[in-house]
C-alpha cells in the first residue's frame, strides 16, 4: 500500500508541470520522509478510536458524579425537612 502512495505522489508531480523533474535527490528524500510519516499515520485511526471511547467513559464517570452529588443533596433537603429540630 505505501508503495503506492509513493508511486502515485511521484507520478502527481512529475505529470503536474513540465518544470517538475524527478531525480535521485528527490525521490530518495521523498521514500524516507514517506517512511518516516508511515508509523504516525497508521496510529492515527486508533487513536482517534481511543480519544472518542476516553470522552464517552469521561462523560460517564461525571453524570454518575452529578447524578450521586445531586441525591446526597436531595437526601440532606428531605432529612432538613423531615426533622427541622436537627438543623438547630
Amino acid at each position: 500500500m505505501w508503495y503506492q502512495v509513493s508511486l502515485t505522489t511521484f507520478a502527481v508531480y512529475v505529470m503536474s508541470s513540465e518544470d517538475n523533474i524527478l531525480d535521485a535527490e528527490k525521490a530518495f528524500v521523498s521514500l524516507s520522509l514517506f517512511n518516516i510519516l508511515r508509523f504516525p499515520l497508521t496510529m492515527l485511526p486508533m487513536m482517534i478510536a481511543n480519544l472518542v471511547q476516553a470522552s464517552f467513559h469521561f462523560n460517564d464517570v461525571f453524570q454518575s458524579y452529578v447524578r450521586s452529588v445531586m441525591g446526597s443533596i436531595e437526601r440532606e433537603r428531605e432529612r432538613v425537612t423531615v426533622n427541622p429540630e436537627m438543623t438547630k
